[in-house]
């Protein structure tokens, strides 16, 4: 089932003792107190990369399930090290606030004194900012390894041959080598068969990196190439005949402007966007056209 499960906790409420109350520390005297909260409520706000975003658009675009788990590890290993550095900076700014309270308090020239006082504001603020950036990078990482969690309790788990993809597939190079290979025949037979969808041939790119994967590869890129080709022109037409056929049904407009077509006809059809109407066809006698009417004409037959 292709959906995002649920947390089983309130993520936000579990890294509450990082979140902010702050208000706006900038000058706001042109702003109304509407406009005050609203500046303190962006900036307490966390906006985090979302579950759902992370899961299709993240990860599910690597097509095969070895890329897949390799892409969750890859952005977990990410977030942890950027974890560490945030961890560290703020364990770094206390004691940088330590000793800027030693120097303000043995301090008695007046100047330097409100310059140290200006750094210590400096501190705080940077401080609180890094906090929300942590409890961000900690719900980020928890996500992460929900996805992990929900994957290795999918039915992709381990590979075709039993292998756990975490603990016998990586790290073994001749498992990882014998993978990559299998990604990169999918993933550019994918986007071949795209290409044959949209503009009904192979583009010149996708062709170019089909033959440097060698011969035996290209073949079985090729094949499956047309195979995801013939399937989604299939999957297409069934949906587009099942809403011609509910459009036919539920929408007069509709169906007077398709009386007598089919719903290839639509490709033949230019329409006034604002009244949705056919453009009359121009008198095909007519040798004095110029090459953008020609391209405007409409080929109703």
């Amino acid at each position: 089932m292709n959906q995002v499960q649920a947390f089983t906790e309130d993520l936000f409420a579990k890294y509450k003792e990082y979140s902010t109350s702050d208000e706006a520390a900038t000058n706001v005297k042109y702003l109304t107190e509407d406009q005050k909260k609203l500046v303190g409520h962006a900036l307490n706000l966390h906006f985090l990369n979302p579950k759902f975003k992370m899961k299709h658009f993240v990860t599910n675009g690597q097509l095969t399930p070895y890329s897949t788990i390799r892409q969750l590890l890859l952005e977990l290993k990410v977030m942890e090290e950027a974890t560490e550095t945030f961890e560290y900076m703020l364990k770094k700014m206390e004691l940088e606030k330590e000793g800027l309270e030693l120097r303000l308090a043995s301090e008695t020239d007046p100047i330097q004194r409100n310059i140290l006082q200006l750094e210590l504001l400096k501190n705080e603020k940077e401080y609180k900012q890094n906090r929300r950036r942590l409890a961000q990078n900690y719900i980020e990482r928890e996500q992460y390894v929900q996805l992990i969690e929900e994957f290795k309790a999918g039915p992709d788990a381990k590979t075709p041959d039993g292998k756990d993809w975490i603990t016998e597939v990586f790290g073994n190079m001749e498992e990882e080598n014998k993978w990559e290979e299998h990604y990169w025949v999918v993933r550019l037979a994918k986007q071949a068969a795209l290409d044959l969808t949209a503009y009904g041939r192979i583009g010149s790119g996708n062709m170019e990196a089909i033959t440097q994967l060698g011969e035996g590869l290209q073949e079985q890129a090729l094949a499956l190439t047309h195979e995801v080709s013939l399937q989604l022109e299939a999957l297409s037409n069934g949906l587009r005949q099942d809403v011609h056929e509910r459009l036919l049904a539920s929408d007069p407009h509709y169906r007077a402007l398709m009386s007598g077509k089919r719903p290839e006809d639509l490709n033949k059809i230019e329409f006034n966007i604002e009244q949705l109407t056919p453009v009359k066809e121009e008198a095909s006698g007519n040798i004095n056209r110029s090459p953008d009417q020609d391209l405007a004409n409409v080929y109703n037959n």
